[in-house]
């Protein structure tokens, strides 16, 4: 429009030399008058497709009113048809700053970013516009989609399960089932791939072959066939493709040689049986001949202690008649009266009253440091009520604080038998199983835990503790360590040393 262009500083705004030229000598419109005309103009290329043509003209204007959110935001777009991405994507975000209430320009920022091939920072962008909008389940999938292509495969879980949690998807719940399967959290993936097994799920029967395949992992065979003879009636198509038609003949070919073992054995443990038997009739003969001897000698025993027995009698009788008769000449004696000494009885304690007394004594030994002292009353108040889990949570501390984590690990145990929604219970079962089990068995432990209790911060920092103990992927321990923090109270006596770790100036945090 102005042919080549040239531009002029004027205090904080460039002009085109030409727009100034029209400005002065020929009488035109104002600055926005004219940006509003060419703003008009770059729309009409946009909609004939010239993109060079309206990118230069809305490239003049916004260097003049970097601000205005409707050349900025036409500038995005532009960038976005030509394939510049990422530059799309700054400006969108310049345009979330300008208008930090309008959450839109981070979801397009988003895309841009996801359109650029960058995963992370599209991902990041997601969740901050979710932030803002929590109720998009497409959404939540796409990022978890990012985070699951970038190897972040808890936060990817994160963002599956908040999309099921708004819109319950059997693809999303198979998703889940088969991304806690590659971590080998085998208890998860089924709980989800029954959920994607439901009946009417267009997932059915993908999520039943998974649960076949984790049935003959646990040597469950029967349980496997089962599924697989379910899947077959079902689906014959999926059934055939799935590969488990081989895997049902050598099943039942395991079977029957299992059949045929069986009858071997039990035709074994028949003529066990006969042989005990006769060995049993002959041991028996030689037992009834020896009791008979034995009942023999023992009349002969009894009769000559009845003899004994009726001679003790009639000296007996002798001696009593004798005394009656002595007794009857003295005068009769007074009975004496009770004294009365007018103190009531106090009623004792009961045995729950005695064990909670012993209880607070065993408290103060632990605040104390004194653990062979605190364990001995605990027991003692154990024996007296076995059914109050508070005797087995303290007892299960002072065995974790002398380093016997087995008898600690058992006593928490009880605990949580009496009481399993004790969340108090629940946390020190945790810390006292890290030292007890391998961590290939304890991150699934974890897992189940802030399944049950998502918001709990002390959770998610035992859980980012053990992948980085692990070593399983540093991003998902950095993911559930940002997630502690964002959930932690400010005062958390761990929020210092994980922002620390995450700075990468400190160790992995180790404690509760």
């Amino acid at each position: 429009m102005f042919g080549r262009l040239w531009f002029f500083q004027q205090g904080k705004k460039a002009y085109p030399w030409s727009f100034l030229v029209c400005l002065f000598i020929l009488g035109c419109t104002s600055p926005e008058e004219q940006m509003a005309e060419d703003l008009a103009t770059a729309r009409e290329h946009i909609s004939a497709g010239e993109w060079s043509e309206a990118l230069s003209l809305l490239e003049q204007w916004t260097a003049t009113f970097p601000e205005n959110e409707e050349l900025l935001e036409e500038k995005a777009f532009v960038l976005s048809e030509v394939g510049q991405h990422e530059e799309s994507a700054e400006i969108f975000l310049r345009i979330h700053q300008l208008s930090p209430e309008e959450p839109s320009p981070l979801l397009f920022a988003a895309r841009e970013m996801e359109a650029a091939g960058n995963r992370g920072e599209a991902a990041e962008l997601y969740r901050e516009y979710l932030q803002e909008d929590p109720s998009n389940a497409t959404l939540w999938r796409i990022t978890a989609r990012l985070d699951e292509e970038r190897g972040h495969i808890i936060a990817a879980i994160d963002a599956y399960r908040r999309s099921y949690q708004i819109e319950e998807n059997d693809a999303t719940a198979l998703r889940i089932g088969q991304l806690y399967e590659g971590q080998g959290n085998l208890a998860q993936a089924e709980s989800w791939y029954r959920r994607a097994a439901q009946t009417g799920s267009t997932r059915r029967p993908e999520a039943l072959s998974r649960l076949a395949h984790l049935a003959l992992q646990a040597e469950d065979y029967e349980r496997a066939e089962e599924l697989m003879a379910q899947l077959e009636s079902e689906d014959p198509e999926f059934w055939a493709a799935s590969g488990l038609a081989d895997t049902l003949a050598e099943i039942r070919s395991w079977q029957e040689a299992q059949a045929i073992l069986e009858e071997q054995l039990l035709l074994q443990r028949q003529r066990e049986l006969a042989l005990r038997e006769t060995v049993e009739e002959e041991e028996a003969r030689r037992l009834a001949a020896e009791e008979e001897a034995r009942r023999a000698e023992e009349e002969a025993r009894r009769a000559e202690e009845e003899a004994r027995e009726a001679e003790e009698r009639e000296d007996a009788e002798t001696t009593e008649i004798t005394f009656l008769e002595e007794e009857a000449e003295e005068p009769l004696r007074e009975e004496e009266e009770p004294v009365e000494t007018g103190i009531e009885e106090e009623t004792p304690p009961t045995n729950e009253e005695i064990a909670e007394g012993l209880a607070e004594q065993a408290r103060t030994a632990l605040e104390n440091n004194e653990y062979t002292a605190a364990q001995d009353l605990l027991w003692e108040a154990i024996s007296l009520n076995d059914a109050d889990p508070e005797f087995w949570y303290l007892l299960s501390q002072a065995f974790q604080a002398e380093g016997a984590y087995g008898d600690a690990e058992s006593t928490i145990l009880q605990a949580r038998r009496i009481a399993p929604d004790n969340l108090d219970y629940y946390a020190h079962y945790l810390l006292v199983a890290r030292e007890t089990r391998p961590l290939r068995l304890y991150i699934p432990e974890l897992e189940a835990a802030r399944e049950r209790f998502p918001n709990n911060p002390d959770l998610m920092l035992l859980l980012a503790q053990a992948y980085s103990r692990a070593q399983l992927s540093r991003e998902d321990a950095e993911y559930l360590y940002r997630l502690f923090l964002e959930t932690a109270d400010p005062d958390h006596n761990m929020r210092d040393e994980v922002e620390a770790f995450l700075r990468g100036q400190g160790d992995i945090p180790d404690g509760i």
